[in-house]
């Protein structure tokens, strides 16, 4: 795994290994870090082609061959995520590529609460609500998931709303154990 720390939000990647061979797939995902977890968690998820390998590569050859080929690998890696970066931006234009993304599940929930973080809270409440009405309440996470929405339509107090987003921010980072500090000026628009 490589982690490219945005301070509120993660791009994740792995180096997913073969069951068959020596190699590796590239896949990348973002975590939102308001979703107070401690494991990592690939959202918006994409499998990257490796340059001039295709989807997966196999470690062969030589050392310098696996060099060649690791450093081909870590260079597809770092493009895809300054690619990425370019197209979801970041601060108050990460918000608004996410609350312009397709709403279902957990990306309806980032959708939601950057809908809030922009300003807009009567509209992420309704988000929050309707998201909550369509988990079934039998299956233990759905409910989970149901309640956290509603918690956070309750919130009806910009200021506060941000400051529980915040707060878990701050959990996550420390579950997953990065370093405690972030910008907040890069997640909080100015308006």
């Amino acid at each position: 795994m490589w982690v490219a720390d945005r301070g509120w939000w993660l791009h994740n990647v792995e180096f997913q290994p073969s069951g068959f061979t020596v190699g590796s797939y590239l896949n990348v995902g973002l975590q939102h870090l308001w979703h107070v977890q401690e494991y990592s968690s690939f959202g918006y998820f994409y499998r990257e082609p490796i340059d001039g390998a295709g989807q997966f590569v196999e470690f062969a050859g030589d050392e310098a061959a696996i060099q060649a080929t690791a450093n081909a690998v870590a260079k597809s890696a770092r493009q895809a995520v300054e690619r990425h970066v370019r197209e979801v931006g970041d601060g108050a234009a990460h918000l608004r590529w996410l609350a312009q993304q397709p709403s279902s599940g957990w990306e309806a929930l980032n959708a939601a609460i950057a809908v809030g973080l922009l300003g807009d809270l009567p509209r992420s409440r309704r988000m929050l609500t309707d998201l909550a009405t369509r988990m079934d309440r039998t299956i233990g996470w759905q409910d989970d998931f149901a309640d956290d929405c509603l918690a956070l339509a309750a919130e009806t107090d910009r200021r506060r709303f941000t400051a529980v987003i915040l707060d878990r921010i701050t959990r996550t980072r420390a579950l997953l154990k990065l370093e405690p500090a972030f910008d907040t000026t890069a997640l909080l628009p100015s308006t």
